[in-house]
């Protein structure tokens, strides 16, 4: 801006200038249709006035150049102040782009902080919930145990059963009572002996069976001390 104001007063300066020479081109050529009106009357001093007309062409010949020097010049200001205008032009266009960019650019912060915080939360999520595998894992590994446990004390038992035949047995084996018609005989499906509806009068799950089976009372007994003893977590 400051190039732009200087390059105005200047080319104002020698505007003004060139129509003070200008002027003054006038004035002189009149002072020389004078001196000639003159020097015809004035013989003597026609040398004088000669020479004075001589000097005055040479000022109007030299300020002649100067005033096509000064219009050049002229020229040369005015095109700098049309580039002059037009480097405004692009800065100010740049400067309207910058601030478009500058908008986006916040835009973008925005979402960019937006999107850290949801990726923490997420990350947050994402531990919990390993969290949550790592429970669920050690609770299946507990399980696992317990069933190996089961099956293991089941297979221990069963190893040891024997089924009695119903011929060779005539009394229960827990109170000794001899069977009847109405006194009927049942096996313990966990150690294979005969015994009376009383003292068999229990159903227990076993491995081997896919559903709870009649166990007489001390296996029973047996079976609920042994579950219990196995942790549950």
């Amino acid at each position: 801006m400051p190039n732009f104001r200087e390059s105005e007063s200047s080319l104002k300066h020698k505007s003004e200038f060139v129509s003070k020479l200008e002027s003054k081109n006038v004035t002189l050529t009149e002072a020389l249709k004078k001196t000639e009106e003159v020097s015809k009357k004035n013989e003597e001093e026609k040398k004088k006035i000669s020479d004075s007309v001589l000097r005055y062409h040479d000022q109007i010949a030299a300020q002649t150049t100067t005033i096509v020097k000064l219009k050049e010049d002229l020229v040369k200001e005015q095109q700098s102040k049309s580039a002059l205008e037009e480097q405004l032009s692009k800065a100010g266009n740049q400067t309207t782009r910058l601030d478009e960019e500058i908008v986006q650019l916040k835009a973008m912060s925005n979402e960019y902080v937006h999107l850290q915080e949801e990726h923490h939360k997420l990350e947050e999520k994402c531990r919990g919930q390993e969290r949550a595998l790592e429970e669920i894992a050690n609770q299946l590994k507990k399980e696992i145990l317990k069933s190996n446990e089961l099956e293991e004390a089941a297979n221990s038992t069963s190893a040891q059963a024997h089924w009695e035949r119903d011929n060779e047995v005539v009394s229960c084996k827990k109170c000794e009572k001899e069977f009847s018609l109405t006194r009927r005989k049942h096996h313990c499906r966990n150690c294979g002996g005969i015994f009376c509806a009383m003292c068999s009068d229990n159903t227990m799950m076993l491995p081997s069976s896919a559903k709870p089976v009649r166990v007489c009372d001390d296996c029973n007994l047996l079976l609920v001390e042994r579950y219990s003893v196995v942790p549950n977590n």
